[in-house]
C-alpha cells in the first residue's frame, strides 16, 4: 500500500491533487479491483471530490499552465473546459 506523506488537507491544492493522483495509480497497479469511491474513502474524501482530483490531475500532465492557477475551483473550471473540447473535436 502507498503512504500518503502529509495529510492532504494541509498541502496546497496541486500537492494535494499530485499526491492523491500518485495513491490511486499506484493502488491501482496493486490490485485490479482498485476504484475512485476505494481511494476516496482512504482519503477521507467523497467519490465527486475524488473524481475531480483525478480528472485535474490528469489534464496538469498534457496541460501543465493548469498548476499555476491560483485555485483548484479555476483548475477544475479549465480541466472540465478542456474536457468538454476534446468530447466536442471526437
Amino acid at each position: 500500500m502507498q503512504h500518503i506523506v502529509k495529510p492532504l488537507a494541509k498541502l496546497k491544492w496541486q500537492d494535494k491533487i499530485k499526491q492523491a493522483d500518485e495513491y490511486h495509480k499506484g493502488m491501482c497497479r496493486g490490485d485490479s479491483t482498485w476504484t475512485i469511491t476505494k481511494t476516496a474513502n482512504e482519503l477521507g474524501y467523497g467519490y465527486a471530490t475524488m473524481a475531480e482530483y483525478l480528472l485535474v490531475a490528469q489534464y496538469i500532465k498534457t496541460h501543465p499552465r493548469i498548476e499555476r492557477f491560483d485555485t483548484f475551483d479555476e483548475a477544475l473550471k479549465y480541466s472540465r473546459k478542456l474536457k468538454r473540447e476534446l468530447r466536442l473535436a471526437e
